[in-house]
């Protein structure tokens, strides 16, 4: 029995990501960071950031009315954790405005006690 060979085409596309691009932008869109634990265990007392510019602000559970976590397929989990941290990089707040360079900057003023 006689078999076909069969050849293969070598793609020379690169996969190579350089820099950021992004088509969606609109007028009065918001850039977001995640402030996140720099702990893997301990008792939050308080999250605060020195005055915010007007249009910038951080949420933390304490901002969030109501119950303060999600259930999906019987797991529960924390939004912003609160009390308790369980890990390290645990999301305990978000901090968002409308300059996506000042939203890193401020994050790095916040401060988790």
């Amino acid at each position: 029995m006689a078999t076909k060979k069969t050849e293969t085409k070598k793609l020379t596309r690169s996969l190579e990501a350089s820099g950021f691009y992004s088509d969606a932008e609109k007028e009065g869109c918001l850039y977001a960071a995640l402030v996140r634990s720099p702990a893997p265990a301990g008792k939050i007392k308080s999250i605060s950031a020195p005055e915010l510019p007007e249009g910038y602000t951080l949420y933390t559970s304490k901002d969030l009315p109501g119950a303060k976590t999600l259930t999906a397929n019987k797991n529960v989990t924390k939004i912003f954790g609160y009390g308790n941290v369980n890990y390290s990089g645990e999301p305990v707040g978000i901090i968002f405005g409308p300059d996506e360079e000042k939203v890193y900057k401020l994050l790095d003023t916040v401060n988790i006690t």
